[in-house]
């Protein structure tokens, strides 16, 4: 027959190795969406902004893939001068810690 201390012993390590599981867990990829160049006679910011918030909510999944907050973006584009290339992009993403950064452009 086993013994109470033995059980006590086998629960704990059980519940240690259960709790624990979530140190082991990866870490959601985080990526940094910039606003898209839009090439268009007339005014389309709509659709710029429109752009960012299609691929936020079509990007983001839980627990997996974090999408870093678009203030955070527009902030981190305030203090850059120059049109965005890949370098200046890596750059941006570098300073908001994005594994991946989206850029890109529509022509209408």
């Amino acid at each position: 027959m086993i013994s109470k201390k033995f059980t006590a012993i086998l629960l704990a390590i059980a519940l240690v190795c259960l709790c624990s599981a979530n140190l082991w867990a990866k870490k959601p990829a985080r990526i940094a969406i910039l606003p898209f160049k839009i090439n268009a006679g007339e005014d389309l910011s709509f659709l710029q902004n429109g752009i960012v918030d299609m691929l936020t909510t079509r990007l983001s999944w839980q627990d997996r893939v974090a999408v870093i907050e678009k203030k955070r973006v527009e902030n981190a584009l305030d203090e850059t001068a120059g049109p965005i290339n890949e370098e200046v992009a890596r750059q941006l993403g570098a300073h908001l810690g994005a594994d991946y950064v989206q850029f890109g452009s529509l022509t209408i």
